[in-house]
């Protein structure tokens, strides 16, 4: 069974602080550790957008997981601070992945295949790009293919810094096995930004 990927994009509330709001994360790691099928939760920011990601071991956990929170957790202080309007979340399954160690950048972006090309041609490429570029650049930590709902995909290169994500992304485009990947990604469906660990 694959892992399931929940991501939370969001912003806070005006006039909260950074520090306030990562000591009233600390009550949100707490909990989510108690929770069945918890992998791992990360939260970064970039410029005013934060995302919550957070790793279960199947879909069935993440769900579970997010209706309780609304019984725990909707008053809590973590929960007041953010602006309720700007809060999306999705699931999306883990297709692709390889081991991680601690990170303090991330490339992520989002898009969708061209129309014809199957999840087995998507995935083949992406770890072929992978293996023959990624692993070999400086900085590089751990790199994750997922699918979402309706034909959307996310490409998630985690670095040892913001700068190093920054520097993979420009030296992507001048490596055959990249190019043979972005080959299969619709043309202006990609959307891609960089982030620093905030936790």
């Amino acid at each position: 069974m694959s892992q399931t990927m929940e991501l939370v994009v969001f912003q806070l509330k005006t006039g909260v602080s950074h520090a306030a709001f990562l000591h009233a994360n600390a009550q949100v790691n707490a909990w989510v550790k108690t929770r069945p099928g918890f992998v791992s939760r990360t939260l970064t920011h970039n410029e005013a957008l934060w995302h919550d990601v957070v790793f279960w071991q199947d879909a069935n956990s993440a769900q579970s997981a997010s209706k309780q929170f609304m019984l725990d957790l909707i008053a809590s202080d973590f929960m007041a601070m953010i602006e309720p309007t700007s809060v999306q979340m999705s699931h999306h399954t883990v297709q692709a992945t390889s081991t991680a160690t601690i990170f303090n950048g991330c490339e992520f972006s989002v898009f969708n295949a061209k129309e014809g090309v199957s999840d087995e041609q998507l995935i083949a490429a992406s770890l072929k790009m992978e293996q023959a570029f990624l692993h070999k650049e400086p900085g590089f930590i751990h790199h994750a293919l997922l699918k979402g709902d309706h034909g959307a995909w996310a490409d998630t290169v985690f670095t040892h810094s913001k700068s190093a994500a920054e520097q993979i992304c420009q030296n992507f485009m001048s490596h055959p096995a990249c190019l043979e990947y972005l080959q299969l990604i619709e043309d202006g469906s990609a959307s891609l930004t960089f982030w620093n660990r905030a936790h």
